[in-house]
């Protein structure tokens, strides 16, 4: 697995990237069942499985009060992703500067560093200045400006008292229409 700790043209190394954002700070069932969706489906086009995420939590950057410390060290983490099959692994600071960086700013940013084939993330994801970004904005700009239906939901069902995760249902970003 590669690392990088800074956005480059990845588009013009690898191909057909299939995306899995988040924080995946701890790398739980939830966020391993994103992740493998995402190694999955690049391997069924012969692409490049990545993971995008942060060095540190973004509420470090917008509440320093409520800033979760990591779950798991860097280097179970790093097992764990090479273990689920990513091929490489994207981890940038989020910083002050990418707070305020609008949800379309993101989707571009997204589309300029990656140009994905498809992009992958849970139910709860958000992003963009106050995490007002959502799957479906994915969904409408990747469709409207980069001529692409890609974005792949996963939906969780939490159950029993530590809060578990149970996977639910795929959807696809075609208006969310359930795959089964």
């Amino acid at each position: 697995m590669e690392t990088y700790h800074q956005l480059v043209d990845f588009a013009s190394k690898y191909k057909n990237i299939v995306v899995a954002l988040g924080m995946f700070d701890g790398l739980h069932i939830g966020h391993q069942k994103i992740i493998r969706t995402a190694v999955e489906q690049a391997r069924s086009i012969h692409g490049t499985a990545f993971v995008f995420s942060f060095t540190n939590h973004p509420r470090a950057i917008v509440d320093s009060l409520g800033a979760p410390r990591r779950i798991s060290s860097e280097q179970v983490s790093l097992r764990i992703l090479r273990n689920l099959g990513v091929d490489v692994l994207v981890e940038i600071p989020f910083t002050h500067a990418f707070a305020d960086t609008s949800p379309e700013e993101f989707i571009h940013l997204l589309y300029r560093h990656f140009s994905p084939r498809y992009i992958v993330v849970g139910e709860n994801y958000t992003f963009g200045k106050k995490g007002v970004g959502t799957p479906q904005l994915l969904h409408d700009m990747g469709k409207t400006a980069y001529h692409r239906d890609h974005c792949v939901l996963i939906r969780f069902v939490r159950w029993g008292t530590n809060q578990q995760y149970a996977h639910s249902d795929l959807y696809r970003t075609g208006g969310y229409n359930a795959r089964k």
